[in-house]
């Protein structure tokens, strides 16, 4: 491709200079403009976007020039000699005349064109198209330098909870007793790298204290505290509004086997049961049970899946001993194809400000974020090191939906690195089916009925397919039991796709009519 290009640069250079000579010996004064220059690299840039083809059409366009113009200035030589000054002129004049039209109408086109690609350009950056991007993901932003936010940790299971600095973190700022500006407060995370996720929860539970916002679970607390009592139940629920993140890592009340009258329930679930989606912790689903008079375990952590929660079940029920035992299964990223065990110290994810990055998305841990950010670029961008021509239409959103053409027709290979066939290859080989759920949701109920608790598994449909139908659910769990909810609508949803201070109450109401069954 660099060589061909470099021949027709040169042809061109060869045919101009060429032509400059021969005005220049029938006295026409000739100059090479800016504007010449510019049409020219346009046109090379169009070329350039044609990947493969281009290389057959460079090939041969330059001796196509060559040969053209070589008849013409023969022509020219063969009238300067053969016929008298009048016809030589008449001869020459017509031939400017011809090359004026030619250049009027190659100038207008130019021009046309130019403003049409403009516009297509403008129009693609609007439409949120990146230049050299070619997979869209509403959780991954390709970034200039990659930050590792803190906030999260691994224990020797490889469960993933929230780290010692963001509990203290929780604690101090809830004794601090001082709300201060939001927009500073998610600022100074930012510079700390700090991930908000996990350390907005101090702030969300000041805001329950001091009476800055009302839910279900602030009026609950109202009456809790005007409530003379003190078992051990209320005096649990008392701490957990002071001290939101227990000694495990979690959203929860302590997990230990607390002496109540109400029913116990042990929730294991992502960031649907942790509280993504509400603009204050407290209106989750899971603050919204314990409003309804149920003591609530929440192991709830974002971006978690099913050998998350068996290892949770596995470690933590024995030593709660709940009644109820809900897994609330996401369809949306919850359901896998691949066996992935977790790996003791080793998290499943990394926030990054590109988004978060799953650390073994198909069974193999990578090392740390940057791999991980790497082998998702390799996939979502034109590797552009491989070659001139991906670098060139790595450059424009016209020139990479080009590219996305060609590599969809066949016409470019190889489009990934070495490293990602490799990776995909083991993809491919390690894919178990959908039969990998059932396994894993089998192992829980194994763990429930041996702490003699009874197992939920609550289905939450995805925002764009609430209407999922029963056949596609039992072919994802294979025919595992299930319950789901029925009256969601895309209202009840947040911008982020996760369940709203709408949808939480519903899906409440849903779940304690579940364990009063």
């Amino acid at each position: 491709m660099f060589y061909s290009c470099l021949l027709f640069l040169s042809m061109l250079v060869v045919w101009r200079f060429r032509s400059y000579y021969a005005r220049k010996n029938l006295g026409i004064q000739y100059q090479l403009t800016w504007k010449s220059v510019y049409y020219l690299g346009l046109g090379l840039m169009l070329i350039y976007s044609l990947s493969k083809l281009s290389v057959l059409f460079l090939s041969f366009f330059p001796l196509f020039l060559l040969r053209r113009h070589g008849r013409v200035m023969s022509r020219m030589k063969t009238s300067r000699a053969d016929v008298n000054a009048e016809s030589y002129e008449h001869h020459l004049s017509e031939y400017l005349d011809s090359r004026s039209k030619r250049l009027v109408f190659f100038q207008i086109n130019a021009r046309v064109l130019f403003s049409l690609l403009v516009v297509t350009e403008f129009s693609l950056a609007l439409a949120g198209f990146d230049p050299g991007r070619t997979i869209y993901d509403n959780g991954f932003s390709p970034v200039d330098e990659l930050v590792d936010f803190k906030g999260y940790e691994a224990d020797d299971r490889g469960i993933m909870h929230l780290d010692r600095d963001a509990k203290n973190f929780a604690n101090d700022y809830i004794k601090e007793n001082d709300l201060g500006n939001e927009l500073l407060f998610m600022t100074s995370l930012n510079l700390k790298r700090k991930h908000y996720t996990p350390y907005r929860v101090g702030r969300d539970f000041l805001e329950v204290i001091q009476g800055k916002v009302r839910t279900e679970f602030s009026v609950f607390i109202d009456k809790l505290k005007s409530n003379s009592g003190t078992s051990p139940d209320e005096t649990a629920i008392l701490t957990y509004l002071k001290s939101p993140i227990n000694s495990d890592g979690f959203r929860s009340i302590e997990f230990e086997n607390i002496s109540s009258d109400k029913r116990k329930v042990f929730l294991l679930g992502d960031s649907f049961t942790w509280g993504a989606g509400v603009e204050n912790l407290s209106s989750s689903f899971a603050d919204n049970l314990t409003s309804q008079g149920f003591l609530v375990y929440n192991s709830g952590i974002v971006g978690t899946d099913l050998p998350q929660y068996k290892e949770v079940a596995s470690k933590y029920l024995a030593k709660v001993k709940p009644d109820v035992v809900i897994l609330n299964l996401f369809v949306g990223n919850d359901i896998a194809e691949h066996r992935i065990d977790l790996k003791p110290f080793h998290k499943q994810f990394f926030n990054t400000n590109a988004g978060t990055l799953m650390a073994a998305p198909h069974g193999e841990y990578v090392k740390n974020a940057d791999e991980a950010y790497e082998k998702i670029i390799d996939q979502a961008m034109i590797p552009k090191n491989m070659s001139f021509v991906n670098f060139i239409s790595s450059q424009t959103r016209i020139s990479t939906l080009l590219w996305r053409l060609c590599a969809k027709m066949g016409v470019i290979g190889h489009v990934a690195s070495k490293e990602s066939s490799d990776y995909w290859d083991f993809v491919n080989k390690s894919k178990l089916g959908y039969s990998v759920n059932a396994e894993i949701l089998k192992e829980i109920e194994q763990i429930c009925e041996a702490n003699q608790c009874e197992l939920i598994v609550s289905i939450i449909p995805e925002r764009d397919n609430l209407a999922i139908d029963k056949y596609e659910l039992d072919k994802m769990v294979v025919n595992f039991p299930y319950v789901r909810i029925s009256n969601l609508t895309k209202e009840d949803y947040s911008p982020d796709y996760h369940l709203n201070e709408s949808g939480c109450r519903k899906y409440a109401a849903f779940l304690q009519e579940q364990i009063q069954e």
